[in-house]
């Protein structure tokens, strides 16, 4: 069921900026706020304690006043819109924050773009092309998040938690955080981390680890690639890090992982070769 309106909200103004890794300030506005992630992910804590994840093409709407705070887990850039919905009476009933975990279309990015560089503040008696648009853009991102809770709201939280317990084990070389994997599943990241621990004795970013190992000691085996090389298609930042891993959890070195794996190699084919000789 899509969602209509039979009023126009007014636009207060936009911006765009860059963010770092790191927390944000803690801050409200007074009309409701949309916030277009366009690179970087983290996640919002709110006053209520929920929290949100997001990642980049993420949009997240704050009802008018509600107090949040950003951590960036990843350097990113915001594009911001803050609307005034008061003459909006069916808007009313929006929650205190919702998201939008991936928004794809090119028509909607656009909007956002031209309407967060628009910095002056209309006057409440000068409605203008500005205000039908971010009306309309609204609309628009309402129904696609309506859709997009729909398309998952049948999935029991056991499934969501296999679902992440694949998704780590296909997606193990491209994830950055597991707030990436909690948005794919929609479950909040620390009720999510509390359920697949109980599910599968194990935290998420271990089963990360463990599995990125587990293609590090293939490829080690039986490809000459580089450990530089090995580290970047196994998802690790750098080399320095995915040699103290493989220490950490194999309890050895790669390079000596890979003279041993080869010595045995040998001598088993040595042994072939006298049985057969």
């Amino acid at each position: 069921m899509e969602i209509h309106i039979s009023a126009i909200a007014r636009f207060i103004m936009g911006f765009k900026h860059q963010v770092d890794v790191r927390r944000g300030p803690i801050h409200r506005h007074d009309g409701l706020e949309i916030v277009y992630h366009a690179l970087g992910s983290g996640s919002v804590r709110l006053q209520s304690g929920n929290e949100i994840s997001f990642d980049s093409n993420s949009v997240v709407i704050h009802a008018s006043g509600i107090i949040h705070e950003q951590l960036n887990t990843e350097p990113g850039e915001d594009w911001c819109i803050v609307l005034d919905i008061s003459s909006v009476p069916n808007l009313s009933d929006i929650p205190e924050s919702i998201v939008l975990h991936s928004m794809t279309s090119p028509y909607l990015r656009h909007e956002l773009s031209r309407l967060a560089d628009t910095k002056v503040i209309t006057p409440p008696e000068l409605p203008d092309a500005h205000d039908l648009r971010a009306t309309a853009l609204l609309l628009d991102l309402l129904n696609l998040i309506r859709q997009e809770h729909s398309a998952r709201g049948d999935i029991s939280v056991e499934r969501r938690v296999e679902l992440a317990h694949e998704y780590i084990r296909v997606n193990f070389d491209q994830i950055r955080s597991m707030g990436e994997v909690a948005n794919y599943v929609h479950l909040s990241p620390d009720y999510l981390r509390h359920r697949f621990r109980e599910t599968y004795g194990c935290s998420m970013k271990k089963l990360l680890i463990q599995t990125r190992l587990g293609y590090a000691k293939h490829l080690l085996n039986h490809t000459p690639l580089l450990q530089k090389a090995i580290a970047a298609q196994c998802g690790f930042d750098n080399v320095r890090y995915f040699n103290t891993s493989f220490k950490h959890y194999v309890g050895i070195t790669p390079g000596k992982y890979r003279r041993s794996t080869v010595s045995e190699e040998s001598g088993f084919r040595m042994e072939e070769m006298r049985e057969t000789g």
